[in-house]
């Protein structure tokens, strides 16, 4: 690569050495802070693609990420690579974990009894689930569980038990009792051989109502998704083999944050011999605190000797004072911390500053680009000085990508609030958990489905629906073929009636193979159209279900469509009323209100674009890059 390259697309040695020498097989690659994960998995993506090893038509090489917002930031990082390379933007597939569980199941549902109405509850949902069976529990046995934690020498113990710390420990322990395949009654059998027992009763109880809840629901939260997969493929060997040929490599980001049952599901899917490339921080745990990941699992894949082991030891995000504070403490840790059994806690991996090349080096250590430590009389004052800050930077730089990040979601909206105070709504992302408006942009591409199914004479509501759902409607040429045609009222009749398959659709609209990813996905969404048609009378939560599971939403979508069909569900449509009207208003008040709330659209699906400041906590910021931080 030559230096006239953006720095974004330019490879440190370290990383150009996985890239270049990685040749299959079991691999792992210890990467502290900073070290450009994203960047090398993404180029080691684009050079298998163009290598074109054990890949074809149908097959891809499968990133895994833990959070939505990695999703489309490895979609859009290995496209970069590849129209480097001046090769089509195909061959690449990306998941979070549960996303690719969700394919799994969805490859054997023949074999494996899944309920197609089933819906699937994200974290989120399925905490606030736990909290409504906890208030239940607290209600009908509030003095047994006081006794629990009643410290008689202490009367302020009263106080407690909370319930944001009761739904805490269920939570938990509900997560913990799943990945190793536990259910309620097997946790009362435990009751008799554990020493300390006293909080089992309530954790089955609650359990149990969980579990209850999911069924009355007709829902699976996550954890459910990943037992279904690992027991689909241990009692299906011909599933991995056929889920092999279809994603011949699987390349894993954030490896430090799978829990066992994860772990389990990928090595299943590689198989003994196949190509498994997992990163990550051994010395990074911060989902352990909210979920039942193990970062010892990465560790040990890093000591397997049968495991290829690489390194990226250079970190460009910091400057040079802060990497030899963290190296300092990480040696206090394993050397002389006071209590002996954690000074095995972190793993010897010293930071280092990049070497070269030019672009890539790390910030200044002082002065207006580097690091300005300050004391500030009240939090508000903070506040204006740091936003303040990253408004100027902004103004003083508008190609630039900037975030403000936050320990905690109030107090990141008290800044996006300051924010707002010099930039418009428009420029300023959110990324502050469970308050953010992610429905809006999904209904926005839902609406133009549901105004076709009210007006099937006119299909330019159908080609509106298919430009917004497409990967790549600039280049898409069914869509552009669909749309030359849009104003034809027999179009409808004459393209899906008798029904059509996809390579059938494609030949009347004059859309010759090969295709792309983005066409041959449009191609398959026109081929459900009749099927659309065809429920327009059914109860509107069946209806989305049905476009839910046709159109092909990405991993970042698919939460949100199962929440509003959730909510649907629960607040079904007046049934004397035209039902497909009454679902249309109630999505664009949902709209609405979100947009009243929150200021501007966000969804899972993170574009962190030039020119906009980014308001996030440390926690959604996972995954994610900006040109400056201010924290």
């Amino acid at each position: 690569m030559s230096g006239s390259e953006p720095a974004s697309l330019r490879l440190r040695p370290e990383q150009r050495a996985v890239v270049e020498c990685y040749r299959g097989g079991y691999a792992a690659i210890a990467a502290v802070p900073g070290a450009g994960k994203t960047t090398t998995l993404s180029a080691l993506a684009a050079e298998l693609i163009a290598r074109g090893d054990n890949l074809g038509r149908d097959r891809h090489v499968m990133i895994v990420t833990y959070q939505n917002s990695g999703v489309s930031n490895f979609q859009r990082a290995v496209a970069a690579r590849l129209r480097e390379r001046g090769l089509p933007e195909r061959g690449i597939a990306v998941r979070t974990l549960h996303g690719l569980a969700n394919d799994v199941l969805a490859a054997t549902r023949h074999r494996v009894r899944l309920d197609a109405d089933l819906i699937v509850i994200d974290e989120r949902d399925a905490h606030r689930l736990v909290e409504s069976v906890v208030e239940e529990e607290i209600v009908e046995h509030s003095e047994a569980l006081m006794a629990l934690v009643l410290d008689r020498e202490d009367g302020r113990s009263r106080e407690w038990p909370s319930l944001q710390i009761l739904t805490i420990l269920a939570a938990r322990a509900i997560d913990e009792a799943k990945q190793v395949q536990l259910d309620a009654d097997s946790l009362r059998r435990g009751l008799r051989a554990s020493a300390d027992s006293r909080w089992l009763p309530f954790v089955a109880s609650v359990f149990d109502r969980y579990e209850r809840a999911l069924r009355e629901r007709g829902a699976l939260d996550f954890n459910d998704l990943v037992t279904r997969a690992v027991a689909a493929l241990e009692q299906d060997p011909s599933l991995a083999a056929r889920l092999r040929q279809r994603w011949p490599y699987l390349l894993e980001d954030e490896a430090q944050d799978s829990t066992p049952l994860q772990e389990r599901m990928l090595r299943l899917i590689a198989g003994p011999g196949g190509n498994l490339v997992r990163v990550g921080d051994g010395n990074q745990a911060i989902m352990t605190s909210f979920t039942s990941s193990d970062a010892q699992g990465f560790r040990d894949w890093l000591s397997d000797p049968a495991v290829q082991r690489f390194t990226l030891a250079g970190s460009s995000r910091s400057a040079p004072p802060i990497l030899t504070l963290a190296n300092h403490f990480s040696d206090r840790v394993r050397d002389a911390y006071p209590v002996v059994g954690a000074r095995t806690a972190l793993l010897h991996q010293p930071i280092a500053p990049v070497i070269g090349p030019a672009g890539l080096e790390n910030p200044l250590s002082y002065g207006p680009h580097g690091i300005t430590i300050r004391d500030f009389e009240t939090t508000d004052d903070e506040h204006t000085e740091v936003v303040g800050r990253a408004v100027r930077w902004l103004r003083a730089h508008p190609g630039d990508t900037v975030a403000v990040l936050a320990g905690r979601g109030e107090t990141g909206y008290a800044l996006a609030l300051r924010a707002s105070e010099h930039l418009p709504q428009s420029r300023i992302i959110r990324l502050l958990g469970s308050k953010d408006g992610r429905p809006v942009d999904l209904i926005d591409r839902i609406e133009p489905v549901i105004i076709f199914l009210l007006n099937p004479d006119q299909p330019r509501y159908l080609s509106r629906a298919l430009e917004r759902w497409s990967t790549d409607p600039d280049a898409d040429r069914v869509v552009a073929a669909f749309q030359r045609r849009e104003r034809d009222p027999e179009l409808v009749a004459g393209l899906f009636y008798p029904r059509r398959s996809p390579e059938a659709i494609a030949a009347a609209l004059d859309v010759p193979s090969p295709w792309t990813d983005a066409e041959a996905a449009t191609l398959r969404r026109l081929a459900h159209a009749p099927a659309w048609l065809d429920a327009r009378l059914s109860p509107p939560h069946d209806l989305l279900a049905l476009v839910a599971a046709t159109i092909e939403p990405v991993d970042a979508d698919r939460a949100t469509f199962n929440r509003v069909i959730a909510t649907i569900r629960d607040a079904e449509p007046d049934p004397d009323r035209d039902r497909l009207a009454n679902l249309l208003r109630w999505l664009q008040e949902t709209r609405d209100r979100h947009r009243r709330l929150r200021g501007t659209p966000e969804d899972d699906s993170v574009r962190v674009l030039p020119g906009t400041l980014t308001v996030s906590t440390f926690h959604q910021a996972k995954g994610l890059e900006w040109d400056v931080v201010f924290a």
